[in-house]
Formats: C-alpha cells, structure tokens, sequence
C-alpha cells in the first residue's frame, strides 16, 4: 500500500517478484496470485507503468461482473425514461496483446464521470453511457477508448442506442452484436447496431 510520504509499501513478498515485468507478465502474474490466495496487495509500483492499483477481483467473478453492468445499465435505463434523454452502450475489446485489466484501467480514466464500465464476459467490457447519444457515443467516447488502448494493442467497439421503451437485455445484446461485428471485420474499428423497429422490441 501507499504510505501518507508516497513511499510503496508491499503487502506480500510474492508481490516483489513482479517488479521489472512486462505488463503481460504483470497482468498474468497478479492474476495467480490472487486465484491462489497468495496475495491480497491493493498497490505497487512498475518501472515503466508507474504505480498500479490492483483490484483483487471476487472467486464468482462471472456473476458479480453480471450484477454490475446490469445494476448500472438497469438504473440509467430508468433515469433515460424518465427524463426522456439518450442512453448509449458500448461494448469494447482487445482485439489482441496487451493485457485486459490494464487497458480497462485506460479507458476509465477517458470516461465521464457520469458512465460506468464494468466487465461483461472475458476479455469484454460494456460501457453505460448516459444522456449521451450515437453521435457523441462514437466521436467522443469510442474515440477516447481508442486512443487510450495502450500500444500495441487495438480496441474493437460495439455502439447500440436505447430505443424507447427497449429492455435492457436487448440494448446489451445489440452492442454486443456491434462488437462481433467489428471484430470480424478486421477489429480497431466501431460498429453500430441498427436501430431495431417496433416489432422487435
């Protein structure tokens, strides 16, 4: 942990090991020694990356990263009808190297204060984006998330728009749809899902 001078303090000797590594190695070495119950340090320090907060991350991580995005994405579908403004959904991923955890730490930092990120499944992550419509959503967010990937990594993104009255497990399911599409088209792009009609709501 930090101590009040700046000093880093390691809550467990494993912790030390790390120091000098890639941030792939970071990432993959964080994560077994937390799966293991090895360590439960919130904090240390890179050479090249600074000082990195580490999130020790729950046993039944599927199911609190459901809990997450559905609680975010269920409170500002109500606020959206009520107060009759855009609500947009992003779903982002690597399309390849780099490590996950780290690139999600990049892009909250670009976010609003107002949006929510929170993982979805591995290796993606659904961004909630209120009062913000498609427009803003891929030219100032999507843009943001993207230039805040950390090299050399490139990031795909899924872009859907609440349409009224929509639930929310349409609205995830058509950013992630988005996504799919990016990636197959190659990846470091944005896609859109189509808005969908009437009947398909």
């Amino acid at each position: 942990m930090r101590q009040s001078d700046g000093t880093i303090v390691y809550a467990n000797a494993a912790l030390k090991a790390l120091l000098g590594a890639s941030p792939d190695e970071l990432h993959a070495g964080v994560t077994e020694l937390v799966q293991s119950g090895r360590t439960n340090a919130v904090e240390l320090a890179h050479p090249d990356l600074g000082a990195i907060r580490l999130i020790v991350v729950p046993r039944d991580t599927r199911r609190s990263a459901e809990r997450a995005w559905r609680r975010d994405l269920r409170r500002e579908l109500a606020r959206a009808r009520r107060r009759s403004w855009p609500l947009s959904v992003a779903a982002v991923a690597l399309d390849a190297g780099g490590g996950t955890q780290l690139a999600a730490a990049a892009w909250g930092t670009v976010l609003r204060g107002e949006d929510s990120l929170a993982p979805y499944e591995a290796g993606v992550y659904l961004i909630v984006l209120p009062d913000c419509p498609l427009e803003a959503a891929d030219g100032v967010v999507a843009a943001r998330i993207r230039q805040a990937t950390p090299a050399p990594a490139t990031a795909s993104i899924g872009l859907a728009a609440w349409a009224v009255d929509e639930q929310l497990e349409s609205l995830a399911s058509r950013a992630l749809e988005a996504l799919a599409r990016a990636q197959s088209a190659g990846g470091n792009q944005v896609a859109f899902a189509p808005v969908p009609g009437a009947g398909d709501m």
